[in-house]
């Protein structure tokens, strides 16, 4: 187990919460779908910031269709969870310790900014919205269907 593995493992016993269904699985369905539909994307090198970027683009809206039918509280862990794995991801690929922090806070708040705009549109199922906000934020939309409703998921 390499550093930044066990960092990421520390992190998550730190923040487990009692009796809280786990979150990774949410958040490996997001990171699966988004690889599943945009695969030419995800094969790139992540160690190239545009290959980066796209990826991070894609995930956004695979993460919204996860998030959206949860409570605030499960949303708050699985954007947790994101955070540290964009951060040992970005360490991963290379980005400097003096340069992580300040990429996990910018990616953080595009994130933010991302799933405010998705997940109301997919709560009330307006896909073609969904495809026009999409598409100015650079996700040219695969040949696989549409984003799907929202999926019941455990509320704890």
């Amino acid at each position: 187990m390499g550093f930044h593995d066990w960092l990421g493992y520390v992190g998550r016993l730190v923040r487990a919460r009692g009796d809280a269904p786990p979150v990774s699985p949410l958040v490996d369905d997001a990171f699966a779908d988004a690889r599943r539909r945009w695969p030419a994307i995800w094969a790139a090198d992540s160690r190239n910031e545009p290959a980066r970027q796209a990826k991070f683009e894609c995930l956004c809206l695979c993460l919204a269709e996860t998030m959206a039918p949860l409570d605030v509280k499960m949303q708050q862990r699985v954007l947790e969870e994101v955070v540290d794995r964009l951060d040992i991801g970005l360490r991963e690929a290379g980005v400097g310790d003096m340069t992580v922090g300040k990429e996990v806070r910018a990616y953080a708040g595009a994130l933010h900014g991302r799933l405010l705009a998705y997940m109301p549109l997919i709560k009330n199922e307006k896909f073609d919205e969904i495809k026009a906000v999409a598409a100015r934020h650079g996700v040219v939309w695969p040949d696989t269907p549409a984003p799907r409703a929202p999926r019941s998921r455990p509320s704890r």
